[in-house]
């Protein structure tokens, strides 16, 4: 699969922001209103949800290029997990109302973002088997 051109994508953004965050820090939380996605310019960041008892789970680890959160706002809902900093990391922040434009008005963004999401699905899918087999 052809990987995703985030520099390209970037570059065409009339509005983005950047923030660095440390190891430890937290991006966004499971419940909070969405407010735009996150493109993982550098460093790795955990996408995790929280249990009952406070504890997390890792569902996986998001590697630079990667974007988060598409779920969350393609489904027009609050964020379904939380994402904390690995490492040192450089994100670009697109905000909702942008982001939603170019998925209508750019088909081929729009195919990316769906061989994104099928990516991401296999990689769950992959995982799942691997801890169903360790069991």
């Amino acid at each position: 699969m052809k990987s995703f051109p985030m520099d390209e994508f970037i570059d065409a953004l009339e509005s983005k922001q950047f923030f660095n965050f440390s190891e430890g820090e937290t991006l966004f939380k499971e419940g909070e209103d969405v407010k735009g996605v996150y493109c993982l310019l550098s460093g790795k960041v955990k996408i995790i949800n929280r249990n009952t008892d406070n504890s997390e789970s890792i569902l996986y680890n998001a590697h630079s290029p990667d974007i988060f959160c598409l779920y969350s706002i393609l489904n027009a809902e609050k964020y379904e997990t939380s994402a904390i900093a690995a490492s040192d990391v450089k994100v670009c922040f697109i905000p909702k109302k942008e982001f939603m434009k170019i998925v209508f008005e750019n088909s081929k963004f729009t195919l990316s973002l769906m061989r994104i999401i099928c990516s991401k699905i296999n990689r769950i899918e992959n995982q799942i088997n691997y801890n169903i087999h360790l069991n």
